[in-house]
């Protein structure tokens, strides 16, 4: 059932369709965009215009990125970054800021080491890398 202002969340709560929430899409929007800013401002984000969903660059549109240049591979590269983990980068860069919460990120997100000097993280980095693994649900790659 969609309101006016949004789209309208409906219960069964004793038997009774109630709503329960409803969600203002524009403001949505809007508190997705303060977020992609934010990471944009603190240089742990970028905005690309290759297209992750099909594989190619597009000349309308820009797409949240992370740079992982030398994470994972040597050279220059990026990670998309999709709607549904921007809370949860946010939390990794505002709880490890000064720890390349961007490295962090790939390592957790991927599940493996860095390939260049696998154990030269620090024991805040490898908290982070546990901390961002368990945000996403996948394996911590230092246990």
């Amino acid at each position: 059932m969609k309101s006016m202002a949004g789209i309208q969340v409906i219960a069964l709560k004793n038997g009774i369709r109630e709503p329960m929430t409803t969600i203002d899409a524009t403001k949505t929007e809007l508190e997705l965009a303060r977020k992609l800013f934010w990471l944009a401002a603190h240089d742990w984000i970028f905005f690309s215009t290759y297209n992750e969903d099909i594989d190619d660059w597009v000349d309308e549109g820009a797409f949240p990125a992370i740079n992982t240049n030398d994470v994972m591979v040597p050279g220059a590269d990026a990670m998309d970054l999709p709607a549904e983990d921007v809370d949860k980068y946010v939390e990794v860069c505002k709880q490890y800021s000064e720890h390349y919460p961007d490295q962090i990120w790939c390592i957790a997100k991927q599940g493996k080491k860095p390939w260049r000097d696998p154990n030269s993280l620090t024991a805040k980095e490898r908290e982070g890398v546990a901390f961002a693994c368990q945000l996403l649900g996948t394996e911590n790659p230092y246990n």
